[in-house]
């Protein structure tokens, strides 16, 4: 672990920026409030080459209940009966399935969610799962995914841990009735938002009919090869990849040799967010790098204030068990 924090704190750590200056504020003109926002005029290449517009509406309280959904996968019974704490703040969940592969500590739930089909998975919660993150600092050639003739590499253990689960998810959305032609979101916290990645990448790929994914301090996945591959199967499908201010998990792995995908959703504060410009955009989280070991330190020492945990403090979706 220590290791980790040291060769990513030499990449980001800013000597001219004090770890306890409080957050720069971007100018007003992207932030918004729990209201839908048009995010328009997207450009994305495709592997034509030609640039491509989209128009995609980002709606917070809609992130607000697959916060919830997201939260509820760590919580044991949930397929028995929906009333665990985050289940009893997002309503509506049936047909609910659990996916395990204790190999690798993965676990992920299907189900119906007010009409749409829903894969949620846990993120980080046990030793073996803390295993699966720190392998994950070693990418691994995933051939299923190209782009050209190059094939991508993602995260060896976020990688490890989808392939375990995939085909027995795939029974279980049959199982409850969601056919490929059946709309469905995919969510996930931490690791978990990691792996819905690749799960949102690869049920498209596969001819799903993904409509959307909600990720919460998610680290980055893949390579740059794959990032492009990302952009080409998943076109205007929107991946809103939440970060905060003061959490340190989507700064890792370092840049250059990672990648971020979809659409960030920054909190520069604890109430007020802003949709940003590509997955590495200056005004959004990567302008906190440099105060990256802080934020790791502020983690360690207290879990009610570590920013991984603290989005949307007022609901505390990921603060309040289960």
């Amino acid at each position: 672990l220590a290791q980790a924090i040291l060769a990513q704190a030499a990449h980001t750590v800013d000597p001219g920026r004090s770890p306890m200056a409080a957050p720069r504020r971007p100018p007003p003109r992207r932030r918004h409030g729990p209201r839908v926002v048009a995010l328009a005029l997207v450009a994305h290449l495709g592997p034509t080459g030609r640039g491509a517009t989209t128009a995609r509406a980002y709606s917070e309280r809609e992130a607000l209940d697959y916060a919830f959904v997201a939260a509820a996968a760590f919580c044991e019974g949930i397929e028995a009966a929906w009333d665990c704490a985050p289940c009893r703040r997002a309503p509506g969940m049936t047909s609910i399935r659990r996916a395990d592969a204790g190999a690798v500590a993965a676990h992920a739930f299907v189900g119906h969610f007010r009409g749409t089909c829903v894969v949620a998975f846990r993120g980080t919660l046990s030793k073996k799962a803390w295993l699966q993150d720190f392998k994950s600092l070693i990418q691994r050639e995933w051939p299923e995914c190209t782009s050209g003739a190059r094939s991508c590499s993602v995260g060896s253990g976020f990688l490890e841990y989808y392939l375990a689960l995939r085909e027995q998810l795939r029974d279980d959305l049959d199982r409850i009735g969601c056919s490929k032609g059946k709309p469905l979101v995919v969510t996930g916290h931490s690791l978990g938002g990691a792996v819905a990645t690749l799960a949102l990448f690869d049920f498209k790929r596969s001819g799903y009919n993904v409509t959307k994914g909600f990720t919460y301090g998610q680290p980055k996945v893949g390579d740059k090869v794959f990032a492009q591959a990302f952009r080409e199967v998943v076109g205007s499908t929107p991946l809103y990849r939440l970060t905060q201010f003061d959490d340190p998990v989507p700064l890792t792995p370092a840049r250059g040799i990672f990648e971020h995908v979809g659409t960030e959703v920054y909190f520069w504060d604890r109430t007020t967010s802003q949709l940003c410009d590509g997955a590495a955009d200056r005004l959004c989280s990567t302008k906190h790098e440099g105060t990256f070991l802080y934020m790791v330190l502020q983690c360690a020492l207290s879990r009610t204030t570590c920013g991984h945990r603290t989005y949307f403090l007022k609901e505390r979706p990921f603060l309040g068990g289960c």
